[in-house]
């Protein structure tokens, strides 16, 4: 590729695919044909001003596991009525995937609650 013709123009692509990228796009076709262009300088300028903004640049991935455990231990609070969370999910208290065992849901929340849980961790999975 050769050397580029003007220092200050740009062309940029969005992907429509990733949800920053699609935001990104909706915010800067909202500002009209003439303002795009100051609101991505003053962007790009108050970015490289903040001293933790770098640290975002890279989206942290889904955490399953670490989800489950969260769900664990809303469960067993609920269930115990306990008023600090527990530090850890007993393993007798686990199934194979760091999840409730089957036949070990607490007796507040039913199978009825754990149908729930799991379903709402299949969205969150993007499960069908």
């Amino acid at each position: 590729m050769g050397a580029k013709k003007s220092d200050n123009r740009f062309t940029i692509q969005f992907n429509a695919e990733n949800p920053a990228h699609a935001r990104a796009a909706g915010i800067l076709n909202s500002r009209g044909k003439r303002g795009k262009a100051q609101y991505v300088a003053s962007a790009i300028l108050h970015y490289e001003s903040c001293p933790d903004a770098h640290e975002a640049e890279t989206p942290q991935a889904f955490d399953e596991k670490a989800m489950g455990e969260i769900v664990n231990r809303v469960l067993l609070i609920l269930a115990d009525g306990a008023a600090n969370p527990p530090a850890a999910v007993p393993a007798s208290r686990q199934g194979p995937a760091g999840g409730m065992a089957s036949g070990n849901s607490p007796e507040g929340i039913g199978e009825g609650g754990r149908d729930a849980v799991d379903g709402a961790m299949k969205m969150f999975r993007g499960a069908p």
